[in-house]
């Protein structure tokens, strides 16, 4: 069972990290199932193990845009300027999108240089490049979604950014 842990006080990271940990063992019980119909454990868990990589890759760097920036957020709310708040949001999103987009581009034209970081066989990596562009395919909405939510926590506004990112996790699950 993975150790979750809980580190001052932040709900939007505890909330992560609880559902990271719960997808990581559900994906476990789905491979372990596919792997006992196919009779081949080893390619099964061998591709996921490929694919799941690329998600963070992303979502890390994103996270670590959109919560650098909080501050910025949070500084000009308390200095009662609306007007730079907004002007940090669209260079936000605009950031968070094109680099979201060019992720995606990577993701859904070169998969299979991603899949050869990790293994050298011509079928591993055929598999892994078409899994990895399905698991792709929410990338970009994903960058709004973090810059909304990042942008309400870093003002303070936890009621609105709490249920906006656990409709993301929602969704996530319900599509796996």
């Amino acid at each position: 069972m993975p150790k979750l842990v809980y580190v001052y006080g932040d709900d939007n990271k505890m909330l992560d990290t609880l559902v990271t940990s719960l997808r990581n063992n559900g994906y476990s019980i789905e491979y372990t199932n596919i792997s006992d119909e196919l009779s081949s454990t080893n390619i099964t868990a061998d591709i996921s193990l490929i694919c799941k990589p690329v998600s963070p890759s992303t979502k890390i760097t994103l996270g670590g845009l959109t919560m650098g920036t909080q501050t910025i957020l949070g500084y000009n709310l308390g200095a009662r300027r609306p007007d730079k708040i907004l002007k940090a949001q669209r260079v936000i999103f605009l950031t968070a999108v094109v680099f979201c987009g060019l992720m995606f581009l990577a993701a859904q034209l070169i998969p299979h240089l991603f899949a050869r970081i990790f293994t050298q066989d011509p079928e591993y990596i055929d598999m892994t490049a078409r899994l990895i562009r399905i698991y792709t395919l929410g990338t970009i909405p994903l960058a709004l979604q973090y810059g909304i939510v990042d942008g309400f926590t870093g003002m303070g506004m936890v009621k609105i950014a709490l249920p906006l990112s656990v409709f993301r996790k929602v969704v996530f699950f319900a599509c796996i």
